[in-house]
């Protein structure tokens, strides 16, 4: 457990550096964050689990497969994150506030 709050913790930190150019509220730019975040996991949860693509589609084993296949993916995770499908962007995005309530009461 303590892994994944440094984790987010460090994210949390990363993603507060880049978003101060955009100019973006606390909580839209934590919402932001826990989104990306939940892309990135669910990408590689559905990377893992999911069966290779109809090899009918494209070459079988071909670099233009796997490219396809890894960009599909990482649009199929940007949409559950967005829709919050499994619930984990909730999850980060309270870990990041409870964080970012944490690092301003010391």
């Amino acid at each position: 457990m303590t892994n994944i709050h440094n984790l987010t913790n460090s994210f949390a930190t990363m993603q507060l550096d880049q978003g101060r150019g955009k100019n973006l509220t606390g909580n839209s730019l934590t919402k932001e964050a826990a989104q990306e975040f939940s892309a990135y996991v669910v990408s590689h949860l559905l990377k893992e689990a999911s069966p290779p693509i109809n090899n009918h589609m494209l070459n079988e084993n071909s670099t233009t497969q796997e490219i396809f296949e890894g960009l599909l993916t990482n649009e199929y995770a940007k949409v559950a994150a967005k829709q919050d499908s499994l619930g984990i962007t909730k999850i980060v995005e309270s870990s990041l506030l409870q964080v970012q309530e944490q690092s301003l009461g010391e």
